[in-house]
């Protein structure tokens, strides 16, 4: 990228790094690497490594989307039947997340992770279209764990071509000259690792752009034959005579890379006159230009860091897509010390930072059953991004107001009552009622779940302190031919629960039945088991929970499973 090539610090190369050279067998079967020519290129598609088998398809998230609101984040019984609205995912603009962390391939290089604590982790999957894996070689391929993160979440993941200076212009001479075998090879390379397609970023002149646009061309037609839904972008950086211009815009003159690609990733030193001729250029494919915002705040439109939310709103007000790049600064930038801190400090910055950008996001809907603890794939003590586990579908208050929520225009007189609570190595969910007159239910996930049988059901929660209760009861919404209904599972007993066509209460289960949860973050917590019976299909829409007791209840894990038939 155009105002990163300075600023780029602390470059690790796998084979350089020397807890990686202490091994005697730490080769490409063992950590995962950039391919920086083409005979390393050639060389991996005839001998590809070993870690591939272990790769993961992208699972089909729901057509609907959630437009996320700034709006308090519970429900009170007055407006609990209001549902949240649907939109096309096809028709909504995207956002793509552009991941520069110190050049990449750091902790997350290690197959199974690294017992090394303060890992940078991402795990706002749910508000996100794209990631793509970026670095300062030839040919970033993502590691294995972002590759199964992002297609466990439905996310698609790119890889990134980039040339650079004199060397890149070779490289770009070299590859020009057969494209089509170039085009061919990366094709073959994005189906054996399971990409999703790549982001193309030449960031050195060229003599003539014939063979590029060609090159461009031919492999958006041909990876879209062979990997459904695949994506090429190209990067405001090379325009139509060869030269090294970043635009800031899409106009005539880098427009001719992107009539022959699926979309645009502008530069971020533009400017709201560049935006808006961006959007009139752009014309039916609006929601294909992918405009940058750096994070790091280099020259970027409204200064980036904490008002990276002042660029996205003006970005969505064309309803263009957003592309975010070096997310990482939340964790870059932390002081390293005190290092018992630092995971909580972490989750506290990057929390600040995506709460910001929530009312410029969507959410996608969870569709397939679930067990979580929440875990986010890294704490003090590891970096374990392979085991990261499902999130709430809304962002979180930190605790208390900290430096970081101040550092935020849009975070002033926000309500708190779903607040993020780190503990030793985790953190958890604490549900706040404040006032004891209102009924609270906290919306915990967007669903779009097919349902239709038995099923179990349970939350582990905890007490907050002595003086409060560790009571919810989870609330569920339904769609069932037409009807909208409403289950209630009761933490406790209750005498003479309703039970009509949209309303059901179910009690929890007396002897208990165990099925498998997560083993993080569980061990004081109190467990409650329900059992549903769906004997009709129907898509459950919401999961919201209810405080019975008390004020505050820490939520620890939570799931939906189907009951085996003894």
């Amino acid at each position: 990228m155009e105002t990163l090539s300075n600023t780029q610090s602390n470059e690790i190369s796998p084979r350089e790094d020397p807890e990686v050279a202490m091994s005697s067998e730490l080769d490409r079967d063992s950590v995962c690497a950039p391919i920086r020519s083409l005979e390393e290129l050639a060389n991996t598609l005839t001998n590809p490594p070993q870690w591939l088998k272990h790769l993961k398809d992208r699972v089909v998230r729901s057509p609907t989307i959630v437009q996320n609101s700034s709006l308090n984040c519970h429900k009170t019984n007055r407006n609990i039947g209001n549902i949240v609205k649907r939109f096309d995912s096809y028709l909504t603009p995207k956002t793509l997340v552009c991941h520069d962390m110190k050049n990449g391939y750091l902790d997350d290089r290690y197959l199974a992770g690294y017992p090394r604590g303060n890992g940078y982790t991402f795990f706002r999957w749910a508000q996100i279209d794209i990631f793509v894996y970026f670095s300062h070689h030839f040919i970033t391929v993502p590691p294995l764990a972002w590759i199964n993160k992002a297609h466990a979440n439905g996310v698609k993941i790119l890889g990134t071509i980039i040339t650079e200076n004199d060397g890149g212009k070779l490289l770009c001479e070299g590859f020009l000259k057969d494209y089509k075998k170039f085009a061919d090879d990366l094709i073959q390379l994005a189906l054996i690792y399971k990409l999703d397609g790549w982001l193309l970023n030449i960031e050195n002149e060229l003599e003539t752009t014939d063979s590029m646009k060609k090159f461009v061309s031919y492999i958006t037609e041909n990876i879209h034959a062979s990997i459904p839904e695949s994506m090429i972008i190209w990067y405001d950086s090379v325009i139509e005579d060869g030269k090294l211009s970043w635009q800031n815009e899409l106009n005539e003159k880098n427009r001719c890379f992107f009539d022959v690609c699926d979309g645009i990733f502008l530069n971020y030193t533009y400017k709201e006159h560049n935006l808006f001729k961006s959007y009139l250029n752009a014309q039916h494919r609006v929601m294909d230009v992918y405009v940058g915002i750096d994070v790091f705040g280099r020259n970027t439109y409204g200064g980036g860091k904490f008002n990276c939310h002042i660029a996205a709103e003006k970005i969505r007000m064309l309803n263009m897509s957003i592309a975010i790049f070096a997310q990482g600064w939340v964790h870059e930038t932390l002081q390293p010390e005190p290092q018992d801190t630092f995971h909580e400090r972490f989750m506290h910055k990057d929390n600040s930072f995506w709460r910001s950008l929530w009312p410029f996001l969507y959410t996608h809907p969870i569709n397939t059953l679930f067990n979580t603890s929440f875990y986010i794939g890294t704490d003090k003590n590891q970096y374990a991004l392979h085991e990261q586990e499902l999130q709430l579908s809304r962002y979180l208050h930190n605790k208390n107001i900290c430096d970081y929520d101040l550092s935020v225009s849009n975070l002033t007189n926000q309500c708190n009552c779903m607040q993020l609570h780190t503990e030793n190595d985790n953190a958890t969910c604490v549900l706040t009622k404040n006032n004891d007159s209102l009924a609270y239910f906290h919306q915990l996930f967007i669903c779009d779940i097919q349902l239709n049988g038995k099923y179990i059901l349970y939350t582990a929660t905890k007490a907050v302190d002595e003086s409060t209760n560790d009571l919810i009861n989870l609330i569920l919404l339904l769609r069932q031919t037409g009807t909208i209904r409403k289950i209630v599972c009761n933490a406790i007993e209750t005498e003479g629960p309703e039970d009509n066509i949209s309303l059901q209460q179910i009690k929890p289960i007396i002897d208990g039945i165990r099925i498998d949860s997560p083993y993080r973050n569980v061990s004081d917590a109190t467990f409650r088991y329900y059992e549903l019976h769906v004997k009709n299909p129907c898509r459950l829409l919401e999961i919201s929970a209810e405080i019975v007791k008390g004020n505050s209840v820490e939520l620890r894990a939570i799931g939906i499973s189907k009951l085996k038939e003894k």
